[in-house]
């Protein structure tokens, strides 16, 4: 677990370089069972907000809750997360979503913790029951939803979620993203980061990769990568926009225009970082204060 600790605030500090300065963290230990699961929220929430601010998800995988003892512990786990303030939301498949139940649904939302629906794609009817059935923050999915399907989302209050990167990995593309956003809805662009299928976490490359593989305009992805962003991790209260009353996280980028982010795919603008009104990282030659 040392080394889980280091290795983790090792990556968060990468990320912080490369123009990072809130993110969320989806925790799954990937070992079928929910103690390994509760072991790292429990290392990761020792970490929080440090060195940059963290929201924690906690994905349920469709082996942790299968039968009613499974479902049971499921329920258990839940209360010492929520009293434990381990995670703030719950990542769920549509797959695990069935496994839990109705009486596991009214638990979850008595918990107070915020839904995140992992959408692989599929029945705009099916879309549509799990979107009344759940009310997720937040709806992951390819950017190759069918016009059906991205109907349904521009009627929820949900917020989609793309990771441009994952895409471009694996050869993936489609026109939602477009379709969604000429219909109103808010859209939101992550990373998408994965040690082991999508092992990119610079948001300045997710942006160029909106812009260039899915049809949104410069203003757009920054939008959908900011407050857009904010919104879908739920902590828009206080951070995504430069307003008053804000966090003051801020970046300064080395770049003539910020229509020219698309443009320079691949290189690390960052010049510094401003968290909460502190400078934590400055790659000029100048000492500066953010105060």
């Amino acid at each position: 677990m040392v080394d889980f600790r280091a290795d983790s605030v090792a990556l968060l500090r990468a990320c912080m370089h490369h123009g990072t300065l809130n993110l969320r963290i989806c925790v799954s230990s990937g070992k079928g069972d929910l103690r390994s699961d509760i072991l790292a929220l429990r290392q990761l929430a020792s970490i929080s907000n440090s060195p940059v601010g963290t929201s924690q998800s906690w994905r349920i995988v469709l082996g942790h809750v299968n039968g009613s003892a499974s479902i049971q512990n499921f329920l258990e786990s839940l209360k010492l997360v929520t009293k434990r303030n381990l995670a703030q939301s719950i990542d769920m498949t549509p797959e695990s979503s069935e496994a839990l139940g109705v009486g596991s649904w009214e638990a979850v939302a008595e918990s107070g913790l915020e839904l995140n629906l992992l959408w692989p794609g599929g029945s705009p009817e099916s879309l549509r029951e799990l979107l009344v059935r759940t009310n997720p923050r937040s709806v992951w999915c390819p950017s190759s939803l069918s016009s059906a399907e991205c109907s349904v989302l521009a009627h929820s209050r949900s917020i989609a979620v793309f990771c441009p990167a994952t895409e471009f990995r694996e050869e993936r593309s489609g026109n939602s993203v477009r379709c969604l956003i000429d219909s109103g809805a808010a859209v939101a662009l992550s990373s998408g980061y994965d040690a082991t299928d999508a092992p990119t976490f610079s948001m300045q490359t997710a942006l160029s990769l909106a812009v260039v593989r899915l049809g949104l305009s410069t203003e757009e992805a920054i939008s959908s990568a900011t407050i857009n962003a904010a919104h879908a991790m739920g902590t828009s209260q206080s951070v995504g926009s430069i307003e008053c009353g804000k966090l003051a996280d801020l970046l300064v980028l080395n770049v003539p225009d910020y229509r020219e982010l698309p443009r320079r795919f691949g290189i690390n603008n960052v010049v510094m970082g401003i968290r909460e009104g502190n400078l934590v990282y400055n790659r000029t030659r100048w000492k500066v204060s953010a105060h």
